[in-house]
């Protein structure tokens, strides 16, 4: 509220609320967590409180409204990520590492990449890595594709043998002190046959041309264009499905949403993704996906991971 700030916890997490929660007063609960909001009259009958209706599980809602039967619960939307939205420094700073052990994973798992390793271990080595350069746990589950699944966007890691030919799609990403990062990139395991370096092509410079045009000011939907256009243009438009980016932060999908029809105006200091994709049904797919913080003029890029074809031997 405006007077006080409280965060509620249990004696378990009471040491590591002390280090890592400022300026709240932290309230040990005897029994549940709602009940430590009541042993410190934390909440008040007078008061109208506002949850986040897209996270308080309906049994938790029941609890509250038992335990104060005379407070007036009010659902909200997207009432604190309208708040993170945009990045102070340090965010942005923590968003840049967490885009840098992503990066240094990927820089050390490519040289186990071959044909026969399976998809799985690809996997294992990307957390690994991250965990070994720093980052707190993955983003998600590494999404790794390969061959005809490779058309599959969010295509998580299977017992599949990567084999000579395939296209590769790795998403993944790191957390570092709470944020996420997301990156992706699509490699050849041996030689790549032309259409599908012509394919990679087209969503290298969809992408190129959507990181050029970003800057504050412009409509999600605009930017979402830039690529979609140039996508359709070169005959692919039907094979790319899912909107152009989405906002990063305490949550790897946050506002805001960078696709068609979002009317939300980028501004400074909004960090997003941008990540254009071309998927062929039984034949394979490409997804280039960078991490970019929005400035007045343009863009800067927290990903730096080469973005050229890679044909791994």
């Amino acid at each position: 509220s405006k007077e006080q700030a409280v965060f509620v916890t249990d004696f378990r997490y009471l040491d590591q609320a002390r280090l890592d929660v400022q300026d709240f007063s932290i309230v040990i609960a005897a029994k549940t967590l709602f009940d430590g909001l009541k042993q410190e009259n934390v909440i008040s009958p007078s008061q109208k409180i506002g949850f986040e209706a897209a996270h308080l599980r309906y049994s938790h809602y029941l609890a509250l409204i038992e335990l104060f039967p005379n407070t007036s619960f009010e659902p909200t939307e997207n009432m604190v990520e309208s708040i993170a939205i945009r990045k102070e420094p340090d965010e942005i700073s923590y968003l840049a590492e967490a885009a840098n052990i992503a990066d240094s994973a990927l820089a050390r798992v490519l040289p186990f990449v071959k044909a026969g390793k399976k998809e799985f271990e690809i996997a294992a080595k990307l957390s690994y890595r991250m965990r070994c350069s720093g980052a707190e746990k993955d983003s998600f589950d590494p999404v790794v594709a390969s061959g005809w699944r490779s058309a599959l966007p969010h295509g998580m890691a299977s017992d599949k043998v990567i084999d000579d030919g395939d296209f590769l799609v790795m998403d993944f990403g790191a957390v570092y002190k709470g944020y996420a990062s997301d990156i992706t990139r699509t490699v050849a395991v041996g030689k790549a046959s032309p259409n599908m370096k012509m394919i990679y092509g087209i969503v290298k410079d969809a992408q190129q041309k959507a990181i050029d045009a970003a800057r504050a000011g412009m409509t999600c939907d605009a930017l979402d264009r830039v690529a979609r256009d140039y996508i359709h243009q070169k005959g692919f438009g039907q094979y790319f499905g899912h909107s152009l980016g989405h906002g990063l932060g305490l949550e790897v999908h946050s506002p805001p949403r960078v696709g068609a029809g979002s009317e939300t105006v980028l501004e400074e200091n909004f960090v997003i993704t941008i990540e254009p994709g071309i998927y062929i049904p039984n034949v394979g797919g490409v997804r280039i996906e960078d991490d970019i913080v929005i400035q007045k003029d343009g863009a800067g890029l927290l990903t730096h991971f080469s973005r050229e074809l890679l044909e791994i031997e």
